[in-house]
């Protein structure tokens, strides 16, 4: 295969003038000279052609370039390529980023407030979980029980009896202030 792209090589030469044959050789190897190594097969073919293309353009006329380009063939790429802003795209630049940096600062202040949010959010759950562990672990927890206490004036004492079950969970003395027994209604 190499030995093809060297003839296509040796092929353009010949169908170009010698003096366009010089110079394309000599731009060649400046440019061997530049890169720092040999162009071989398409590589080489192709340099080749755009310096042709380059001498057919300085050195001829518009009707001997067209001649001279039927034998060569030229196709039209688009390629991104770095180029220099005008002041206009340099300040449409400017205010695009000022614009970009401004809706970067919004969309971080709102991931901060969600963010804010979800850790109350965690920190509620977390809360619960403990509440909930304790619970489970004690087996037992804190509810609001309908309760009757029984004041006894014979022992001076008084029962707080759970309605729920019917158990006295508590026995106390009954205190100074609520030994006036129209402390009671009825």
């Amino acid at each position: 295969m190499p030995g093809k792209k060297e003839d296509g090589v040796a092929k353009f030469l010949k169908s170009i003038e010698k003096e366009a044959q010089q110079f394309v050789l000599g731009e060649l190897e400046k440019q061997e000279t530049r890169v720092g190594e040999k162009l071989n097969g398409d590589a080489k073919l192709k340099y080749l052609r755009d310096a042709a293309n380059r001498y057919i353009f300085k050195k001829r006329s518009a009707a001997e370039s067209k001649k001279l380009m039927s034998k060569t063939r030229i196709k039209k790429k688009i390629f991104p390529l770095t180029c220099q802003l005008t002041d206009k795209e340099f300040m449409e630049r400017a205010r695009e980023l000022a614009f970009n940096i401004q809706k970067t600062s919004r969309v971080e202040s709102e991931k901060k407030k969600i963010m804010d949010d979800f850790k109350s959010k965690l920190s509620q759950l977390d809360t619960e979980h403990l509440t909930l562990s304790n619970i489970v672990r004690d087996g037992e927890e804190v509810r609001d029980v309908k309760v009757e206490v029984e004041y006894n004036w014979v022992d001076g004492k008084k029962y707080s009896r759970r309605m729920d079950t019917a158990k006295i969970y508590e026995k106390q003395n009954i205190e100074e202030h609520e030994k006036q027994r129209d402390f009671f209604e009825d």
